[in-house]
């Protein structure tokens, strides 16, 4: 495990295997995998820097952004969300759709007296997310306003 300046663990880490399908097996064994403590694990092959640059082909997606891509095929993007919602809430209401890996709520420190904000919604499933963007986008269940909701998109 990797440590940071106060020496604390960090939430990630490396494995190294010895051979390409042991790797393969650990990562569809353990990606988005509770562990006993609750904490989701997001395993994905390492890609160097170097190594994403070298495969730059225009006509194909680079190697660090695929990893991406896969890890979070299941991640909503939701905009519209009322200040005075809590994550448990948020949770709450997208959890009827399927098991949920995460919540997180985009904070934007320019701006203090927001009336609404982002968030993030990560699913197990593909098809748990699909089922929330069909049943909850443009829903007014916060309120007045309706939520957008549709799949996140890497930058």
């Amino acid at each position: 495990m990797q440590r940071d300046e106060q020496e604390q663990l960090k939430d990630s880490g490396f494995v190294c295997f010895k051979s390409p399908e042991d790797a393969a097996k650990a990562l569809n064994a353990m990606n988005k995998q509770q562990l006993g403590d609750g904490t989701i694990l997001l395993v994905s092959k390492h890609i160097s820097k170097r190594e994403n640059n070298l495969s730059r082909d225009p006509k194909h997606v680079a190697p660090i952004q695929r990893n991406l891509t896969k890890n979070f095929d299941s991640n909503l993007f939701v905009k519209n969300i009322p200040t005075a919602i809590t994550e448990e809430q948020f949770k709450q209401e997208f959890e009827k759709f399927g098991p949920v890996i995460s919540v997180r709520f985009r904070t934007n420190p320019h701006v203090s007296l927001a009336t609404y904000k982002q968030g993030f919604v990560l699913f197990s499933e593909v098809d748990n997310a699909k089922l929330a963007i069909k049943n909850l986008d443009q829903a007014n269940i916060f309120g007045n306003k309706p939520i957008s909701v549709d799949f996140w998109v890497s930058k």
